[in-house]
């Protein structure tokens, strides 16, 4: 909202929080209101997440990616996410840490699983991971094997990882 983008610009990028101000050009985003970016067609989403979030479609000819993370993983957005090229998605938590998934609106492998499933995604990079994991988030549950069968070039993102698509 327009409060928000106002500390944004005043307040967090600008001293004493950051050395310099913003200075580009920015612009209220509507969910669910289509917008143009670089040539990009993008459609939001709003999502399950406890204070809001939204879900981004980037569509390009013959290409499109979409952004989801904060999200409950209820799959309202199905239909959003169908048929995408790339699916950057949120995987907080693996499936024995449901509960705290759902309190906090999240989500597990299952969940996961369940969208590239249905939605049927052509492949999917996890991110979003819960601070406390020490392991890969690929290896940590059996259910990311299955993952892996619909999506063989799965990958969990990390810094610096560029996916073609």
């Amino acid at each position: 909202d327009a409060a928000t983008l106002d500390v944004v610009q005043n307040s967090l990028f600008d001293s004493p929080l950051f050395p310099l101000p913003l200075s580009w050009p920015t612009v209220t985003i509507e969910p669910e209101t289509p917008f143009e970016i670089c040539g990009a067609q993008v459609n939001t989403f709003l999502l399950t997440h406890p204070g809001g979030s939204l879900a981004y479609r980037f569509e390009w000819p013959g290409k499109s990616l979409a952004y989801v993370t904060d999200t409950a993983g209820d799959g309202r957005y199905l239909d959003f996410v169908r048929g995408v090229d790339l699916l950057v998605h949120e995987r907080n938590f693996s499936d024995s840490l449901h509960e705290i998934a759902a309190v906090s609106g999240h989500c597990t492998s299952e969940q996961v699983l369940k969208v590239v499933r249905e939605a049927q995604v052509k492949n999917i990079a996890l991110t979003h991971f819960n601070p406390l994991t020490e392991h890969e988030p690929l290896e940590e549950d059996s259910l990311l094997a299955s993952l892996l069968n619909l999506c063989p070039q799965a990958v969990s993102a990390r810094d610096g990882l560029v996916v073609e698509f």
